[in-house]
């Protein structure tokens, strides 16, 4: 695994056995393949381009790498996460997995979903729309508004924010699952502003926050004073392309990992 860049933290929770965690997002697929159409395929081809530019720009930007391994194709990076996921015990996934959600986006994601031999959350990115994907696959979770994994004595909760809102129907599912009082990791795609991360966030516009923005919904504030204590352990997110961690309150942390198209992963050892 050493063409991935991989982030390892321990995160302690009375009462869970300890496990790991595989947490990536922002691959931005831009897949194309046989069954592709010709107009399918140049449009794949231009968008990959272009984000090798955007993800070398994000790099650079941040002080990150941008060799041979970060400058992959974003189908191999996929399978190296997707297959360093297959090491662990889950895979939490932040969105963007999918550029435009085009019928061979689907493919490629669906064919690397079906690699995975752990329990996994995947929720939708802004890149991906829920009412785009098809039923009856193994990506048709990201259509759920939440989604839940029980992995017995902790449990993975996926929250769609892909437009940046919280539902009053999705805060009245979170509180209900939070109210059984099982350590639980929450995963959405944009994050949250935190007292420790106001600059960095707030500085990169409000198409990249959930909290402060004109017209934000009050669910919003509630939603984060909700998952801001126990029995949450941990909020993972991704969206911003650079890795922000930082203590939301009570000693909650969320991880907000860089983007998966040059390979960032993290690892969480989480239990006692």
């Amino acid at each position: 695994m050493d063409t991935l860049t991989i982030t390892r933290y321990y995160i302690p929770a009375a009462g869970v056995a300890k496990k790991t965690l595989c947490h990536f997002s922002d691959v931005h697929l831009t897949a194309y393949d046989d069954l592709s159409t010709p107009e399918e395929k140049e449009k794949a081809l231009q968008d990959t381009q272009g984000w090798m530019d955007t993800r070398r720009f994000f790099a650079e930007k941040y002080g990150c790498p941008t060799g041979e391994a970060q400058m992959a194709d974003s189908r191999l990076q996929f399978s190296r996460l997707i297959a360093l996921a297959n090491t662990v015990d889950a895979a939490v996934m932040t969105g963007d997995v999918m550029n435009n959600v085009t019928p061979a986006d689907i493919r490629a994601t669906e064919t690397g979903f079906a690699a995975l031999t752990v329990p996994f959350v995947s929720v939708c990115g802004n890149h991906e729309q829920a009412d785009k994907l098809p039923d009856g696959m193994l990506l048709s979770g990201m259509k759920q508004p939440v989604q839940v994994v029980d992995l017995g004595d902790l449990q993975l909760v996926g929250v769609d924010n892909s437009d940046r809102i919280i539902t009053p129907e999705q805060l009245a599912e979170v509180e209900a699952l939070l109210a059984t009082g099982k350590p639980t990791v929450i995963a959405l795609h944009v994050p949250m502003l935190t007292p420790d991360n106001y600059a960095a966030v707030y500085g990169c516009g409000e198409y990249f926050r959930m909290n402060d923005f004109d017209g934000c919904p009050p669910e919003n504030d509630r939603f984060r004073t909700l998952v801001s204590a126990a029995p949450v352990v941990a909020v993972l997110s991704g969206h911003l392309h650079f890795q922000c961690v930082t203590e939301i309150a009570n000693g909650v942390v969320q991880y907000g990992v860089s983007q998966g198209i040059t390979g960032n992963v993290h690892l969480y050892t989480i239990g006692e």
